[in-house]
C-alpha cells in the first residue's frame, strides 16, 4: 500500500478534551525571547520581585553530618495493599493458533548440546498454543481515595504488550473495576509497556509496523479521560513524505511534565534526520513547542515548579554551574547536578553523592552526604523524600535538608513513581517476579525477571 494512501486513511481529527488539570500552572509565553542576565528584564522587573544575582562565594557553606533518626518521623505514612486485586490472564494474539508457530520460531533461541555437538531449538512452539499471560500493575495514579492502575499482560519471550487495561480501585471499599481494556488483533500491533497518567487522564502509545516496510513503525498516542471514559487520538505518525516517517516517544520527565520526543527518520537507512522535544498543552490537547525563555548559556537541565521554569546552565568559559530563572541567577559552585526543587526562597540540587540546600534569604549553602539514600528525590512541604536504587533495596527517607536529619519511613524495598501532589508525596512499592521457561528437554530453562507494583504509599505531614 502506498504511504500517502495509508496516510489518508489514518488521519483523524484530533478532539479537544478538557480534563481536570494537575497542580502545575502552565508557563505563559513571552512576546519575545529574553536573555537571562540582570540587564535583560528592564520594565519586567518592576512588576515582579527585584532580579537577583548571587555568586556561589556569597553563600556560607555549612557541611552537615547526616543523622539517620529512628524515632517517629514528622509525617504520616499510609500503605494501600494492592496484592489482593484479581488481575486475571489473557491469551495474546501472538499465541493464538493462527500465529503461534511463526511467532515462536521468530523468537527462537538455540542451545548447544555437548553430547550431540549441535545446536538445538530451546522453545517448542506447541507449548505456547493459547498460552495465557498473567497481568501485572506497571504504573499508578492517585486522586483522593481513588487509585488508577495500569495493568499489562506482557509476553515474556520479548516483553511485548498485546493486552492492557486500566482499573479504578477504591482505597476505602477495596473494590476494583475495569474502566478500559485493549487487546491487539494483529501481531504487528502492540502497546508501549508503560502508559502515562497526567491531567486526570491516561496516555497510551500504540505502535504498528508499516506493511511494506517492517522497519517503519506507525505510532498513535491516545488519551483516556478518567472521568468520562472518552478515548481520543492526540497525535499519530505522519506519512506525508514517501521517504521519511515520524518516531514518537511519550514520557513524563523528572519534574512531572508530559513530553514527547519526536524524530524524523529516513525509511531506508533508519538514520535520524532531525529531532525535537514537545510539551503537552492540556488546553489544546496537543504536544507543542514550549514557551521558554531564551538562555544564552549552555543548558544542562531544566525544571518546572509552581508555574516557573528553572535552568541549570554552564556559563561560557566556566566550569561551575548556575541556576537561572526569570527572577534570579544563583551560582551553585558545582560542576554537575540535578534540580530537585526551586522557588524564590530556596534551591535543592542533587549531585552524585550529596544534596545541596541553598537558602537564598540567609545565603546559606547546606551540604550533606546522600550516599545510599537512593536515586529518586522529591520535595514536599519543606521536606525532601529520597528512595529507590536500581541495584538493591532501600528504605524511603524523609529528610530535613537544612539540618541533615533523615527519617526512614518504610522498610527496605523497591519503590518508584515518586510524585509530590496536593501537599502529599505518593509513590509505589513492589517486588521482582521471576518466570521460568523450560526448554524442550526440560533440563535447561530461561528466567525472565520483571517488576510488579503491589502497594501504594501516601505520605502526609503531621
Amino acid at each position: 500500500m502506498d504511504k500517502k494512501a495509508l496516510c489518508a486513511a489514518l488521519v483523524l481529527a484530533v478532539s479537544a478534551v478538557t480534563a481536570g488539570c494537575d497542580d502545575k500552572e502552565k508557563p505563559k509565553p513571552k512576546d519575545e525571547d529574553i536573555p537571562v542576565t540582570s540587564d535583560s528584564f528592564g520594565d519586567y522587573a518592576e512588576d515582579t520581585a527585584e532580579y537577583r544575582e548571587i555568586a556561589d562565594n556569597e553563600f556560607k557553606n555549612i557541611n552537615l553530618a547526616t543523622n539517620i533518626i529512628k524515632s517517629e518521623a514528622p509525617v504520616e505514612v499510609e500503605c494501600i495493599d494492592l496484592s489482593g486485586i484479581e488481575l486475571g490472564e489473557r491469551v495474546p494474539v501472538c499465541f493464538n493458533e493462527q500465529n503461534v508457530e511463526a511467532y515462536v520460531r521468530a523468537k527462537q533461541v538455540y542451545v548447544y548440546d555437548r553430547n550431540e555437538h549441535a545446536d538445538f531449538p530451546f522453545y517448542d512452539w506447541h507449548d505456547f498454543v493459547n498460552k495465557p499471560v498473567k497481568g501485572c500493575i506497571k504504573s499508578i495514579y492517585v486522586r483522593g481515595r481513588e487509585c488508577f492502575l495500569n495493568v499489562v499482560y506482557e509476553v515474556m519471550l520479548d516483553y511485548t504488550v498485546y493486552d492492557q487495561a486500566v482499573l479504578r480501585y477504591d482505597a476505602d471499599s477495596g473494590v476494583a473495576e475495569e474502566i478500559y481494556s485493549w487487546s491487539s488483533s494483529d501481531v504487528d500491533e502492540y502497546a508501549d509497556r508503560r502508559c502515562i497518567f497526567a491531567y486526570d487522564s491516561v496516555f497510551f502509545t500504540y505502535c504498528k509496523k508499516f506493511e511494506d516496510n517492517s522497519d517503519v513503525v506507525l505510532t498513535t498516542v491516545k488519551r483516556l479521560d478518567l472521568d468520562t471514559g472518552e478515548v481520543t487520538t492526540v497525535t499519530q505518525t505522519s506519512l506525508e513524505d514517501d521517504d521519511t516517517h515520524d518516531r514518537m516517544t511519550v514520557y513524563i520527565d523528572t519534574y512531572g511534565e508530559l513530553k514527547m520526543s519526536r524524530s524524523i527518520v529516513d525509511d531506508t537507512s533508519g538514520e535520524v534526520i532531525s529531532s525535537e522535544t514537545l510539551v503537552y498543552n492540556n488546553e489544546s490537547d496537543r504536544f507543542e513547542k514550549s514557551a521558554e525563555m531564551y538562555v544564552s548559556d549552555e543548558v544542562k537541565t531544566q525544571a518546572y515548579f509552581g508555574g516557573k521554569r528553572y535552568y541549570l546552565v554552564k556559563p561560557e568559559g566556566k566550569r561551575k554551574l548556575d541556576i537561572v530563572c526569570d527572577s534570579y541567577r544563583v551560582g551553585t559552585g558545582q560542576t554537575s547536578g540535578d534540580i530537585v526543587y526551586a522557588d524564590d526562597a530556596c534551591i535543592v540540587l542533587k549531585t552524585k553523592e550529596k544534596v545541596h540546600y541553598y537558602d537564598l534569604t540567609k545565603k546559606e549553602h547546606c551540604i550533606f552526604d546522600a550516599t545510599g539514600f537512593g536515586d529518586n528525590a522529591v520535595m514536599c512541604d519543606g521536606k525532601l523524600f529520597m528512595g529507590r536504587n536500581a541495584s538493591f533495596e532501600l528504605p524511603v527517607y524523609c529528610i530535613i535538608p537544612q539540618l541533615g536529619m533523615a527519617y526512614p519511613i518504610t522498610e527496605s524495598g523497591l519503590y518508584d513513581d515518586f510524585v509530590s501532589k496536593d501537599g502529599k508525596v505518593i509513590f509505589s512499592g513492589g517486588h521482582m517476579e521471576n518466570i521460568e521457561i523450560r526448554s524442550n528437554d526440560s533440563e535447561s530453562y530461561q528466567s525472565h525477571s520483571f517488576d510488579v507494583i503491589d502497594r501504594i504509599y501516601i505520605v502526609n505531614s503531621r
